[in-house]
């Protein structure tokens, strides 16, 4: 169940700041005021998962996919492609996870939380590339166990 989500320069947020997700969450607000956004994100993030090709760091929309959010500039909060789209996911896992350190035996990491946080940019070509992502596996008090960073 995700539990939290941030995203900065995604439409028309420029920073949401960190939103708590409950088993029952409401979003209320005027009209255009970028209530929507927040679902059509995770609605992309879901078909970029769906795709069979690796290379691409969002998948958002065509012709048979549930959203078509235009180009990467049209998702970007003032259409600036020199701007980074960031944006952390939080989520409690069913049952607390264990890995072990191969290379120190007796070392294990255990958690029941996940958190991933991640930078898009504009390539060359004004498409959206990865910049970098984290991934976390976080405790029941909250502290990080695992940290799992790629960088361009």
């Amino acid at each position: 169940m995700l539990t939290q989500l941030h995203i900065r320069n995604f439409k028309a947020w420029k920073d949401t700041g960190p939103i708590r997700l409950a088993p029952l969450t409401v979003i209320f607000g005027a009209n255009s005021a970028g209530k929507s956004s927040l679902g059509h994100l995770l609605l992309a993030l879901k078909q970029t998962s769906l795709l069979t090709d690796r290379r691409r760091a969002l998948h958002l929309g065509d012709a048979n996919s549930p959203i078509d959010l235009g180009t990467f500039a049209d998702c970007l909060h003032g259409h600036d492609l020199k701007a980074r789209l960031e944006f952390t996911l939080a989520w409690r896992l069913p049952q607390t996870v264990e890995f072990r350190d191969p290379l120190q035996p007796g070392q294990a990491y255990a958690g029941n939380r996940m958190q991933l946080a991640s930078v898009l940019h504009a390539d060359a070509r004004g498409l959206p590339e990865l910049q970098r992502f984290d991934y976390q596996l976080i405790n029941e008090v909250g502290a990080p166990q695992l940290s799992v960073e790629h960088g361009l």
